[in-house]
């Protein structure tokens, strides 16, 4: 060593020690990244693990609530329900088999304590037995559970008076006086032996036909409560098959991880492991509930994921960095000793291509990998997919099954009762369009909603010998069948469900389900999680649902195919990454790879050929020069560079395919003879250039650009001077854009706004008119159906004339077309007069506005107009999103600095945080269901915020869910806008 190391110059060695820091850095680089991404990739399927945990409950506990929303059906379609009938309805859904972990069905009746006597008596007579209340409570309140089924498992809970306890006497009455569903707090149910936690579900029913709309109504309407009894471990059991296995679940009562809140550990039986390497933690909105859960990793999830690739990095790293030390050391001696020869290459060439080879390995080593976890993903969710579209369609068969049942159990229903059950149906399930009952003749008697459908109304829904077929095969059979996918009138696809009405003799046709086949599915599929995954659905060789309209990918493997059989049909499901998953996917670690590995193998070449030629600085110009064009070409823009008599040194790809140049050879060539029409039709262009070639940089953000055959392209252009390394004046790099397209759009932007004006604000000026003038003339002449028909005509036209009149400023407002009429005003008159003309507003949503003057007079150079619409907006905001009855509050204050502030405060539901910082945005509402329906264009805001800080206002927002919302204009008081003024 000591001889082979005297070969070497001082120099040497210490350029041989920089350059094995080179591989050792790398090697260290990719083993952090390795041992990050395993880690991540690990974490994400944990992640996904819960929350297929997360999907099953909230699936579970609502197909629950829909079993019991059947038993409201059947309360709210009788008079009364004896314990007969209510045991053999509950027998008809067969619980124990269709749904596991529900303990039972139940019927609860509040009962008057003067009452209680004659109550006993009444279901002493009615069961065949002595019927006993109890326990006996102090608060005089009766909640007792009259019936429940199964008998044998919840006998005991006959007649319990379910006030005695705090959590379940809250949750009874909260249900009632909202009409929700809702679940207790963590209860001991009486019925359970081993007495461990569980909880109640409970729905209220009211009489039929009376109003519900407040609390006082629905106490008055009031008729009983449906609910269902859970004990925790019955109820959270195998969610998914993970539970337990690799997924260890806790879930609490409440928002804290408290051991006694605890309802259910999915592994109470082992020991507690402190070292897992994975946890999420969630709390969630349940029925009326906050449940926390909290999904650990247990050892064998930990063990399964463990991955020896980061080790393997690193052993091949330092077999790498190795062997580039021994063949830098042979370059240094053969360097030394054969300088000027051929032989000097030898080194440099094999160096070059093993680096290359080590390079290629470990990439395609990382691309394989990649691919194969890519292909188990897509088999999992597919899976996954198969048994949430199996799972949906199942539950929605399940429905109109129950609502069949009662059908049969009551020989019969009258329309009036067909109708309110079917109501509800189509109210709780957004993709059920429509239901029909179609009478033994295979014609439609009933429909709901009407509306739309009147048309259905004495179809024979026999079309064709196969439908005849399997309508007949389901009357015979007693079974539910399913029709294939295909196109309504209404312009959507959907499928049919035909639950027969008994058999035999007794056969009164069929309950028909009409599914849209895009809600149906998308009810399914969790969007956050499919958005990552294209599923497409196949009946008969037929495609009929594709959840994206990604292509398929290449690679054969990365499409899976499964079979979901549903009653009678066979659909076939393939799923595949999209391609933004394949993108996010794709790991940056292979092509750092090959970039470092060849960039590594060109640099030891280069270095072991500059050091044999003495490193010579022409030599290293020359190859900088040559990595300056190579990054020129391979940028992802159109650049190209030039020396200062404007010839091509370098050009990226991207110039080449936006200037048509493909397989023309344009290095050192001058850019005037490439492009000869510059000096025809753009002749001060060469004199830019030559400013640019002096030294200064110059950026032009559109000019036109006439070809040689007559036609315009749009250019975005910038030019920076660049100079040799002695100073001299090298030339240009010019960086371009064409936005031809681009100004294509905003032609056609600018030409569908003054449609938008001229071709529909004014006919809806005139529809509302004219709708407005029929309210008032004819609008009591009419029935009230006709009145509501006029009504919602009316509302809609406003709505949609607001939604116009708000693109409309919003499009001036970001073309800067906007002026302002501005004049002197006093703010609290203003403020004032805007406060009251929106009073209607505020009757409108049941709320109260309330304004609190400043107690001295506030001046201000403002547009009255445009300051109303301001306000107006956040006015209608506050009102929208207060709660029934609630007040919303508005004030001025006077400053201390020159400046004053109108705040606008409510008590409503607030904004989620997360929504908070696009608040201001174009066309955004936060995503939840009191949002939607109190509907608004998402322009409101947007508009508000530009018109104040046209201004040289402020627009501060403050808000907690669940608590409100204050919305603030900070102005100052000698601010004065131009009398007319942009803005952009």
């Amino acid at each position: 060593m000591n001889k082979i190391l005297a070969k070497l110059s001082k120099g040497s060695i210490w350029l041989l020690l920089l350059l094995l820091v080179i591989p050792a850095a790398f090697t260290y680089f990719a083993w952090q990244i390795t041992d990050e991404a395993s880690r991540k990739s690990a974490h994400e399927k944990f992640t996904a693990l819960a929350y297929d945990s997360e999907r099953a409950l909230r699936h579970r506990i609502e197909s629950y609530k829909q079993a019991l929303r059947g038993a409201v059906g059947l309360l709210e379609g009788s008079d009364d329900v004896t314990s007969a009938e209510w045991i053999s309805y509950v027998s008809a859904l067969n619980i124990t088999q269709n749904s596991p972990g529900i303990n039972g069905i139940g019927r609860i009746d509040e009962v008057n304590p003067a009452e209680l006597d004659a109550f006993t008596d009444r279901m002493s007579a009615d069961k065949g037995y002595p019927f006993l209340v109890h326990p006996q409570v102090d608060s005089g309140e009766y909640f007792i559970i009259r019936n429940i089924a199964p008998f044998e498992s919840n006998n005991q809970a006959v007649g319990l008076n379910i006030a005695f306890e705090p959590n379940r006497r809250e949750a009874a009455t909260h249900a009632r006086d909202t009409g929700k569903a809702t679940i207790t707090k963590r209860i001991l149910l009486v019925q359970d032996a081993e007495q461990t936690p569980g909880f109640l579900l409970l729905l209220p029913s009211y009489e039929k036909g009376m109003p519900v709309l407040t609390v006082e109504q629905r106490r008055a309407a009031f008729r009983s409560w449906v609910h269902a009894p859970f004990i925790g471990k019955n109820f959270f059991n195998d969610l998914t098959d993970s539970q337990g296995q690799t997924l260890h679940l806790r879930v609490y009562d409440g928002d804290q991880q408290d051991a006694d809140a605890l309802i259910f550990d999915s592994n109470s039986e082992q020991s507690v492991d402190t070292s897992t390497q994975h946890e999420s933690v969630k709390v969630l909105e349940i029925m009326e509930k906050k449940w926390l859960l909290s999904w650990t990793s247990t050892p064998a999830f930990d063990a399964l994921e463990a991955s020896n690739e980061p080790f393997l990095v690193l052993i091949i790293g330092a077999i790498f960095t190795g062997a580039c030390g021994v063949f830098l050391i042979l370059m240094g001696i053969r360097g030394s000793e054969e300088s000027g020869t051929r032989a000097g290459y030898l080194l440099p060439a094999v160096a070059f291509v093993m680096t290359i080879g080590v390079g290629v390995y470990l990439a395609e080593e990382f691309n394989l990998n990649e691919r194969s976890v890519l292909v188990t993903d897509t088999i999992k969710e597919a899976r996954g997919f198969r048994r949430a579209i199996l799972t949906n369609v199942e539950d929605r068969v399940q429905d109109l099954g129950r609502m069949a049942n009662r059908w049969v159990n009551q020989g019969g229903q009258t329309k009036e009762t067909w109708q309110a059950d079917a109501i509800q149906y189509v109210a709780d399930q957004p993709d059920l369009k429509a239901v029909e009952w179609v009478d033994s003749s295979y014609h439609v008697r009933w429909v709901e909603p009407l509306i739309g459908n009147e048309r259905a109304i004495g179809l024979n829904v026999i079309k064709d010998p196969t439908t005849r077929v399997a309508l007949s095969l389901a009357e015979a059979n007693s079974s539910v069948t399913l029709s294939s996918p295909f196109d309504l009138v209404q312009g959507y696809k959907a499928v049919l469900t035909y639950s027969p009405l008994g058999s035999g003799d007794s056969f009164d046709g069929f309950i028909v389900g009409i599914f849209g086949v895009e809600e149906l599915i998308s009810a399914a599929l969790d969007l956050s999680r499919s958005e990552n995954f294209v599923v497409r659905l196949s009946s008969q060789g037929e495609e009929f649902y594709r959840s994206a309209n990604d292509s398929l990918p290449s690679d054969p493997n990365l499409v899976h195919q499964e079979t979901i059989l549903l009653l009678d049909k066979s659909w076939t499901i393939s799923v595949f990454p999209s391609s933004a998953l394949m993108a996010g996917k794709k790991s940056f670690l292979p092509p750092i790879i090959m970039a470092i590995s060849v960039f590594l193998a060109f640099l030891i070449a280069q270095l072991i050929i500059t050091t044999q030629r003495s490193r010579q600085k022409t030599v290293l110009v020359q190859e900088k020069e040559n990595l300056l064009s190579t990054f020129v070409r391979h940028t992802p823009a159109a650049v190209a560079m030039f020396d200062h008599k404007l010839c091509y040194v370098a050009a990226s790809d991207r110039w080449y395919t936006d200037y048509g140049l493909e397989g023309r050879d344009v290095i050192g060539k001058n850019h005037y003879e490439i492009f000869p029409e510059i000096l025809e039709n753009h002749p001060d262009w060469k004199d830019i250039h030559q400013q640019a070639i002096n030294g200064e940089i110059i950026k032009v953000d559109e000019e036109k650009f006439q070809r040689e055959d007559g036609s315009l392209e749009w250019l975005r252009y910038e030019l920076h001077p660049w100079s040799k390394g002695n100073g001299e004046k090298g030339g240009i790099i010019m960086f371009t854009e064409n936005i031809t397209e681009r100004k294509q759009i905003d032609t056609m932007k600018d030409e569908f706004i003054s449609t938008v004006n001229h071709e529909l604000r004014t006919p809806l000026t005139s529809i509302q008119a004219a709708l407005g003038l029929l309210r008032v003339k004819i609008g009591n002449d009419l029935d009230d159906k006709a009145k509501r028909l006029l009504f919602l005509s009316y509302e809609n036209c406003k709505r949609l004339t607001h939604l116009v009149n708000d693109i409309l400023d919003m499009e001036k407002i970001t073309a800067g077309k906007q002026t302002f009429q501005v004049e002197q005003v006093e703010i609290n008159d203003l403020v004032e007069a805007i406060v009251d003309q929106n009073l209607s507003f505020a009757d409108k949503y049941n709320v109260v506005f309330e304004m609190q003057r400043c107690d001295e007079p506030i001046y201000m150079m403002v547009d009255p107009h445009r300051f109303n619409q301001a306000l107006t907006n956040v006015l209608s905001n506050a009102a929208k999103f207060s709660k029934d009855g609630g007040l919303v509050k508005v004030l001025v204050e006077n400053n201390d600095d020159h400046t004053f502030r109108i705040l606008v405060k409510d008590w409503g539901i607030g904004i989620p945080k997360s929504f908070q910082s696009k608040i201001y945005e174009k066309f955004t509402q936060a995503d939840g269901s009191s949002t939607r329906a109190a509907g608004g264009s998402g322009l409101g805001l947007s508009i508000a915020k530009t018109i104040i800080e046209a201004f040289d206002g402020e627009v501060h927002m403050q808000s907690e869910e669940g608590v409100g919302t204050e919305i603030s204009f900070v102005l100052s008081k000698n601010a004065a806008p131009q009398r007319e003024r942009n803005v952009a």
